[in-house]
């Protein structure tokens, strides 16, 4: 079973032994490979999984709704079907939404 916290404290002590660009390229090997470990495809689900793993430790007898909105990838219609103003992300999803 998953123990976020030691993941966190994990990554928080892999982060203090490297420097500079180093950092940010062992990180996310390191995320990667946790998060492979554990059976997710990718350092993104990891995390969320151990976010929302978090919420469910802390939230004591409050009942909890994790709602994950879905991300529009392109047009359905309007202008034109496929049409993506911009960067394709979900900030970017957003900014094109009328």
């Amino acid at each position: 079973m998953l123990d976020f916290e030691a993941e966190i404290k994990l990554a928080f002590d892999s982060r203090e032994a490297f420097q500079g660009y180093a950092v940010a390229h062992k990180m996310k090997e390191l995320g990667i490979e946790r998060a492979r470990i554990y059976g997710w495809q990718d350092t993104y689900v990891f995390t969320k999984a151990m976010g929302e793993m978090l919420i469910d430790s802390m939230r004591g007898d409050i009942p909890v709704v994790i709602i994950c909105p879905s991300v529009i990838e392109s047009a359905y219609r309007e202008p034109f079907p496929g049409w993506m103003e911009g960067n394709r992300n979900l900030f970017s999803s957003i900014l094109s939404c009328p």
